[in-house]
């Protein structure tokens, strides 16, 4: 297979104290909601997307770091994604636009149990206790550039 194009958005609530996160059933993991770019639609849109599917969360805007910085994502990452054979895929490759948002964590999340076990929103300091390398660098970003509370 070759590699897919995938949009994810990393939600903060409006303190950057809680984040929104999808259990993913396939992975086994905490994980910011994602999916799939479809065309032909922005990143972003594809990115906001995911949130509502997944996490049954609409009303999102973009964080303001991202005004600033001209809508760029707040990283790019690219992993492998192992062999799903309910899908009849093979492992192949995730090349991931992951955006920052802001989202109301007063509002009832409805997970898509399709794809996720649950939705939560959970305090950012579980970004740094992730088994996934990827979340933990993504806690690390948000930290550093002093976006969310550790």
């Amino acid at each position: 297979m070759t590699g897919h194009v995938t949009a994810s958005a990393t939600v903060l609530n409006r303190t950057g104290t809680k984040v929104l996160l999808v259990h993913h059933k396939v992975l086994g993991k905490w994980l910011p909601p994602g999916g799939h770019y479809e065309a032909p639609g922005s990143l972003w849109g594809s990115a906001i997307r995911e949130v509502a599917e997944e996490a049954g969360l609409v009303g999102l805007e973009a964080h303001p770091w991202m005004l600033t910085h001209g809508g760029i994502p707040i990283d790019i990452d690219t992993h492998p994604i192992p062999a799903n054979p309910r899908r009849a895929e093979g492992a192949h490759t995730h090349h991931d636009f992951c955006f920052l948002a802001v989202g109301d964590d007063g509002r009832t999340l409805s997970a898509q149990l399709v794809e996720v076990h649950d939705a939560r929103w959970l305090p950012v300091g579980e970004l740094h206790r992730s088994p996934d390398a990827r979340v933990r660098a993504l806690g690390a970003k948000l930290a550093r550039l002093g976006l969310a509370d550790a």
